[in-house]
């Protein structure tokens, strides 16, 4: 859970930590514009809130090599970075994005296919 004066945050960066997961109440971050996970090596599968990220523009978990699957990502999404993952599946949401710009699936040796 994340305090309640969380609600104008506009930027979380969690590059290099120790997380081992991300709340569910990561989704009610209406305000969130950038996720920066990258190298968190202990993270494990985002919750499928971020889904509701309305305001998020750039997601990148580079790195975290124990993410074997990715949910389904928001319409606002520009930047995708999930180089060095184990996602083996990506979301079939990504034929909804349509201000896409990037998507960096570099490394992740495990992905079989895309919709």
């Amino acid at each position: 859970m994340y305090p309640e004066t969380t609600e104008h945050v506009m930027y979380l960066n969690f590059n290099e930590t120790a997380i081992k997961e991300l709340p569910q109440s990561t989704g009610h971050l209406s305000r969130l514009v950038a996720l920066n996970l990258r190298d968190c090596k202990q993270l494990g599968n985002l919750p499928d809130s971020i889904c509701l990220l309305k305001s998020i523009v750039i997601v990148d978990v580079s790195g975290c090599s124990n993410v074997t699957k990715f949910p389904s990502i928001p319409g606002n999404t520009r930047y995708l970075y999930l180089s060095g993952t184990a996602v083996e599946e990506f979301p079939s949401s990504v034929g909804h994005l349509w201000r896409f710009s990037s998507l960096d699936l570099s490394n992740c040796g495990r992905l079989k296919n895309l919709p």
